[in-house]
């Protein structure tokens, strides 16, 4: 049995103590985006204070003993988890956790915690100030590729305008936000714009992890469009940035810095080079254990190196793929056609490019859909 994390109106119903802390939501939230390497939705205490949101910092013991007050006080939750004890780990979901809202649930989702309100300041009229905890969900489920139609309107509608926000943080998120997501749905022109915008305002705050990242969006822009030469600038420039003044997020940043430079290097014919910069995100990717980075690293290895991947290694990269990272597993699948497209494997090159047009169609992925008929183009006959 799947167990979907969607926090309707019923639910909230049968349980009276279903609102929650930023904390707690932002626990939650963690969970149910993120699947595991297969161990029934194992997550590690380990994990939680290192990557869920506003756990970090934490030890281990603490965040034990507060997971387990949270599922003492709300029975719900309880029947999610089960731990071995208290103030260790681990915690396991019983069943693999997803997120898949309604534009109703995901409105109960988001706004479970804090509705959002409208301040007037002096000078600016009906400003909008959003929650973190809002702004916090959005981020986590763009950054996990949940580009599902709903919860996209409910972001273009509640952030589509970052300038009607109070906050300078509040505007630079929703810059973050928006030039990751138009970036993914095919409209890298509007992406760089965003990107650009919130670079100028970041680097004003000097916030360093948003200055790497969207130097990274601007590079990857600018690859979608074909200008390698600009894009490996931007992507040398991060590099240079993060080893000058260093992030908490450093390494996790450099894995698709590196990434991205191998992409266009390649794009410019310098092999040689594009071998050295992915070797390069591998390790960064294995040092920040980035699972998804380390994985489209290990499959643009091969494809540089001209090498095909074994069945059962395909097999095993594609099905790690967090499903939840829907945009990274149709990255995948597409990759992987094309590669088994190479080899003369038409049946099963055909029927997974067929599945990664379909998806990206789905998920409004400009850019997905055309590379998946370029590649038909180039290798099938007929349509997929």
């Amino acid at each position: 049995m799947e167990i979907t994390l969607q926090f309707d109106v019923d639910l909230r119903r049968s349980q009276p103590d279903f609102r929650l802390t930023p904390k707690q939501f932002g626990f939650l939230l963690y969970l149910a985006l993120r699947r595991t390497d297969g161990s029934r939705g194992y997550v590690s205490l380990t994990e939680i204070v290192e990557r869920a949101p506003r756990w970090q910092g934490q030890s281990a013991s603490s965040a034990g003993k507060e997971i387990w007050r949270f599922s003492v006080e709300k029975s719900w939750f309880a029947e999610l988890v089960e731990a071995e004890k208290p103030n260790i780990g681990p915690y396991r979901l019983y069943e693999e956790a997803t997120f898949h809202p309604s534009r109703e649930a995901a409105h109960e989702f988001v706004f479970a915690n804090r509705m959002p309100r409208t301040t007037r300041t002096a000078g600016k009229h009906h400003q909008r100030r959003i929650g973190w905890t809002e702004l916090q969900a959005y981020d986590l489920l763009i950054q996990y590729g949940v580009y599902i139609p709903a919860l996209i309107d409910l972001i273009l509608q509640r952030i589509g305008q970052p300038e009607k926000l109070a906050g300078p943080m509040d505007r630079l998120a929703a810059f973050r936000i928006l030039a990751t997501l138009h970036k993914n749905r095919g409209a890298p022109a509007l992406a760089r714009q965003l990107a650009e915008r919130g670079l100028v305002l970041a680097r004003k705050m000097d916030q360093k992890d948003d200055v790497a990242y969207l130097l990274d969006q601007i590079g990857g822009t600018l690859h979608i469009d074909g200008r390698d030469e600009e894009a490996r600038k931007f992507f040398r420039e991060e590099i240079d940035f993060l080893k000058q003044w260093g992030t908490p997020r450093s390494e996790f940043h450099l894995a698709g810095a590196y990434r991205g430079l191998a992409g266009t290097l390649r794009g410019l014919g310098d092999i040689a080079g594009a071998r050295t910069a992915i070797a390069e995100s591998r390790r960064f990717a294995g040092r920040s254990g980035n699972e998804q980075a380390l994985r489209l690293a290990i499959i643009e290895e091969a494809r540089l190196r001209g090498e095909e991947l074994s069945e059962d290694e395909i097999k095993r990269l594609l099905t790690d793929v967090p499903t939840e990272h829907l945009v990274g597993r149709v990255m995948a699948m597409t990759t992987t056609a094309e590669r088994l497209l190479k080899a003369g494997d038409r049946v099963e090159g055909k029927r997974l490019l067929g599945i990664a047009r379909q998806e990206a169609e789905r998920l409004g992925l400009k850019h997905g859909v055309e590379r998946c008929d370029q590649i038909a183009g180039a290798y099938l006959d007929d349509q997929v």
